[in-house]
C-alpha cells in the first residue's frame, strides 16, 4: 500500500472542508429556492451563483490534485491557476456589456468569484510551500545524521 504524503492529506482535507461548507450552503439555498423561488430569487441568487462558481473550480482542483498525487505538480498547478486569475482580474473589462442584464451580473459575480479565488489559491499555495519545505528540512537533517553515522576508513 502506497504511502500518501502528508501535506498532500492536510492540504487535501483543507479542500475537502471548504468544499464541504460550500455544499452545504448550496443545499441551504436550493431548499429555500424549493420553498419560494421569487423571495429566494430577489435575496440569494447573488450568493448562490458565486458558490456554486466556487464550488465548481474546487472540484477541478481537487480532481487535478487526485490526478497528480504530489504536492510539487499540485503547487505548479495553483501558482498556474492563480496567475490566470490575476491576468483575469488585470485585462477583463469590468462591464460585461451585454444586452442583457442577468448576463452583465453574473460576469461581475464571476470576477468576484476569481478576485476569491486568488486569495484561496493563494493560502493553498503557502500551505503546499511550508509542508515542501518541512519535507526538504527533515530530508536534509537526515542526510547529516546518516554521514554523522559512517565511520570513515581504519588507520
Amino acid at each position: 500500500m502506497e504511502r500518501q504524503n502528508p501535506g498532500m492529506v492536510r492540504f487535501m482535507d483543507r479542500l475537502n472542508e471548504k468544499m464541504e461548507l460550500l455544499d452545504e450552503k448550496i443545499q441551504n439555498k436550493a431548499a429555500k429556492a424549493g420553498e419560494d423561488y421569487l423571495s429566494f430569487f430577489e435575496s440569494h441568487a447573488e450568493e448562490a451563483y458565486k458558490e456554486y462558481y466556487l464550488y465548481k473550480c474546487f472540484r477541478d482542483l481537487r480532481q487535478k490534485a487526485r490526478e497528480s498525487g504530489s504536492p510539487e505538480k499540485v503547487l505548479e498547478y495553483l501558482k498556474k491557476r492563480q496567475n490566470v486569475c490575476l491576468d483575469t482580474l488585470l485585462r477583463q473589462d469590468i462591464a460585461a456589456r451585454s444586452t442583457s442584464p442577468m448576463a452583465n451580473m453574473a460576469h461581475t459575480l464571476r470576477l468576484e468569484c476569481v478576485q476569491q479565488l486568488v486569495e484561496d489559491y493563494g493560502h493553498f499555495i503557502r500551505m503546499l510551500t511550508d509542508t515542501l519545505r518541512q519535507q526538504e528540512t527533515r530530508r536534509d537533517t537526515r542526510t547529516l545524521r546518516e554521514k554523522g553515522n559512517r565511520r570513515g576508513p581504519k588507520l
